[in-house]
């Protein structure tokens, strides 16, 4: 289901779904969110990740869970 802006909340997809996405989506917190939806992902890293340099052509990334941003109020 193509969907237009930046604005992608992961409610709007279903396990079993696949996401096709830019980096702007591969942030930490939502990518969770996915994996708790059971939703399949194919996103690009972002630049600032580290990859892995090797001769595989796909991996299993894992990710310390960084702290939780502060609240704003």
């Amino acid at each position: 289901m193509p969907l237009g802006g930046e604005r992608l909340q992961a409610e709007a997809l279903r396990a079993a779904e696949v996401l096709v996405a830019d980096r702007a989506f591969a942030g930490w917190w939502f990518l969770s969110q996915l994996l708790e939806r059971k939703v399949d992902f194919v996103i690009r890293m972002h630049q600032g990740r580290p990859v892995r340099a090797g001769r595989a052509r796909s991996w299993l990334e894992t990710w310390a869970k960084p702290q939780r941003p502060a609240e704003q109020s």
